[in-house]
């Protein structure tokens, strides 16, 4: 089994480059159990392939299908330090852009007591359970954020979240909730993108984002 080191994310590479590598990296790391343990509980740069990686890609090719922009990870702990960088391939001005997931120390726990007792109990939701639960997770990921600071004024925000078990009916409602939180967002462009590649959500939730 092959490690995903911090040297793989600062290479910049296309965003077609960047989906090859990716997808065979996990593939690999799918195809054993030492592999799926590895991606499951690793930090560093295995955490930052999932959280910063991943939701980088999928923000590009649907915000801009049409261009195959160069992207780079620079992968450090420095205080304002983005986690991706993008460009066209004409250009030398490079977009800083940060990434906010809604996975917290409870949902790693939760997901290490499932690995270990083989179960998890769950509980039924009601629509508007699920708008007010989502809305506010958003909310609280882009107060974190902002309340961070110490970031370039040209940055965008990229609020990524698991959405695969939306009903598709909460979307407009979550959407609504979501441009309301990110009004006073300091960020030069706020997104939400979501997990799921079936649902492709990629919404502008504020600012104007130039590139």
């Amino acid at each position: 089994m092959r490690e995903v080191t911090c040297d793989d994310l600062r290479r910049e590479l296309r965003t077609s480059e960047w989906r090859a590598w990716t997808r065979e990296t996990l593939g690999d790391l799918r195809s054993s159990n030492e592999g799926r343990q590895y991606m499951r509980f690793r930090k560093g740069a295995m955490k930052r392939l999932k959280e910063e990686v991943v939701p980088t890609l999928q923000f590009v090719e649907r915000q801009f299908p049409h261009l195959d922009l160069l992207v780079s990870f620079p992968a450090t702990d420095q205080h304002g330090s983005p986690d991706a960088l993008i460009r066209v391939p004409d250009s030398r001005d490079q977009v800083p852009v940060q990434v906010t997931c809604d996975w917290t120390y409870e949902d790693e726990q939760r997901l290490r007591k499932v690995d270990r007792d083989g179960y998890s109990i769950g509980r039924m939701y009601t629509l508007e359970e699920i708008i007010v639960e989502i809305s506010t997770i958003i909310a609280d990921r882009l107060a974190a954020k902002t309340a961070h600071g110490g970031y370039a004024p040209s940055t965008w925000l990229l609020v990524h979240i698991n959405d695969e078990r939306w009903p598709p009916e909460a979307l407009a409602d979550i959407l609504t909730a979501a441009k309301a939180a990110a009004a006073s967002s300091p960020f030069a462009a706020t997104f939400l993108v979501g997990s799921s590649d079936e649902k492709r959500i990629c919404a502008l939730l504020d600012g104007v984002p130039v590139i």
